[in-house]
């Protein structure tokens, strides 16, 4: 099972925005770890990054983004949610143009979510195994609950 969740919490606007995972990794063969790392934090930058489905992609590239972020190569300080968006998707698709296909256990989903002048965005990108992943926004609501649920567990 894998499952990330994200939600908000409105009081007379948009107050705060949170990722949360589980904190399980299981193989088919009912194999499971319990201590793995799914979800990404970027400080500086007020970026966190989560993710549900195959792990070995996601949990090598998610911790070098998030350290290449803290640097401030990648955008200047202003930089639009969207266009931030952008560049982290254009690089995970550029990783993952070399990842091994075989090597994929399963589809994975990030949610990237980033906070700017008290405005919040949430995106997430969905790999559904096409070998073509997409970007898309996700909506906040105007009052508080959830946002978007992803993974095996999200039905339970």
């Amino acid at each position: 099972m894998s499952l990330v969740v994200s939600w908000i919490a409105v009081h007379s606007s948009a107050a705060s925005l949170y990722l949360a995972a589980d904190s399980r990794i299981s193989w088919q063969d009912g194999s499971h770890w319990d201590h793995p790392q799914k979800v990404f934090l970027s400080p500086q930058t007020n970026e966190v990054f989560a993710y549900a489905g195959d792990v070995i992609f996601p949990t090598q590239t998610l911790g070098q983004l998030c350290q290449i972020a803290h640097t401030g190569v990648l955008f200047g300080q202003g930089a639009a949610a969207e266009d931030r968006a952008d560049i982290y998707f254009n690089i995970l698709r550029s990783a993952f143009a070399s990842y091994p296909e075989h090597c994929l256990a399963e589809p994975f989903d990030v949610l990237y979510a980033h906070c700017s002048n008290g405005q919040f965005a949430l995106f997430r990108i969905e790999y559904t195994g096409e070998n073509r992943p997409s970007l898309s926004r996700e909506d906040i609501p105007e009052e508080s609950g959830p946002i978007r649920v992803l993974g095996s567990g999200r039905k339970l």
